[in-house]
């Protein structure tokens, strides 16, 4: 009997622990500044931020919430990381200029610059031969309260490491 009882205060303890990490994982939000945004604290603090780098020296340093992040087979052996971000309480021009002046912080130049017939922004980024795409809506199903509109990032990307059982 007494060892079903430490059982159940370690889970207990655990699911605390747990529940502890969950609301101290979001107050790292509010840590990147939000630029020209009347953001609610609450809605900040609601958000899934970005964990690894878009690319190697790009930090996005505007308010966003995580949709996806993962890596895809495009062609037979050719894959890419497809990165799915919501902007928060920006219009589509500013997120766009927002992911400009990040890209470039990180070195990378925009090659391509322009607006499709949907209304989205087209832009190509390039750093030697690396290219990297992103597509700014205005819009669209979100996620976030706070959200006026998605970028979608495509990435090159290595095949996925398979996964052990």
């Amino acid at each position: 009997m007494n060892t079903w009882s430490r059982l159940a205060g370690m889970a207990v303890l655990g699911a605390a622990l747990i529940a502890c990490s969950h609301q101290e994982s979001p107050t790292a939000v509010t840590e990147q500044p939000v630029t020209g945004t009347q953001e609610a604290p609450d809605a900040a603090a609601r958000a899934s931020r970005l964990e690894k780098p878009l690319a190697k020296g790009v930090r996005l340093g505007f308010s966003h919430h995580l949709r996806r992040d993962r890596i895809e087979e495009t062609r037979p052996g050719v894959f890419r990381r497809r990165v799915l971000l919501e902007y928060l309480a920006l219009d589509q021009q500013q997120a766009a200029s927002a992911l400009i002046a990040d890209m470039s912080e990180g070195g990378y130049k925009v090659v391509s610059e322009r607006v499709d017939d949907q209304g989205r922004i087209r832009l190509t980024f390039q750093k030697g031969k690396r290219k990297i795409s992103a597509h700014v809506r205005n819009g669209g199903k979100v996620e976030h309260e706070a959200a006026k509109g998605t970028i979608l990032v495509s990435i090159p990307a290595k095949a996925p490491k398979p996964k052990t059982a």
